[in-house]
């Protein structure tokens, strides 16, 4: 089967017969974004932790239990768990890798280190405040 092409000169006459495309000159508005803010990242959480105890965020993920550390994890599974709405699950892989059970003690720990040591409250209420209230550091 044989293939035909259009020569040059019908194609001319095709594109002089169209009509020319219409120019809309319409302003384009745009409109600010409605709803609240997206909830924090679990590692921008992670990193404001680090900073505000003195420790690097690798140690968040690692198997060391060092007291600073699991006071560290602690807090950033109650800034996750309260502040970012992130379940049990999607903090254990940040964390990394701990299972829910690990994550819900974390959680107690937390509860229990914000009712009994005042700079424990100040540092997770300044970061929940910085992250997710929206507020300046």
């Amino acid at each position: 089967m044989r293939a035909y092409r259009a020569s040059p000169a019908l194609y001319a006459r095709i594109i002089a017969a169209q009509p020319p495309a219409p120019v809309v000159t319409a302003p384009i508005v745009l409109a600010p974004m409605a709803g609240p803010p997206a909830p924090p990242l679990i590692t921008d959480i992670m990193r404001h932790v680090s900073f505000e105890m003195g420790i690097a965020v690798a140690d968040l993920t690692s198997p060391c239990r060092d007291a600073r550390l699991v006071r560290a994890r602690s807090a950033v599974s109650w800034l996750a768990y309260h502040g970012a709405k992130k379940p049990y699950r999607l903090i254990g892989r940040a964390l990394g890798g701990r299972d829910v059970s690990s994550v819900t003690n974390q959680l107690r720990k937390a509860e229990k280190l914000r009712r009994s040591d005042p700079a424990f409250l100040q540092v997770t209420d300044k970061i929940f405040a910085t992250l997710v209230a929206g507020e300046p550091a």
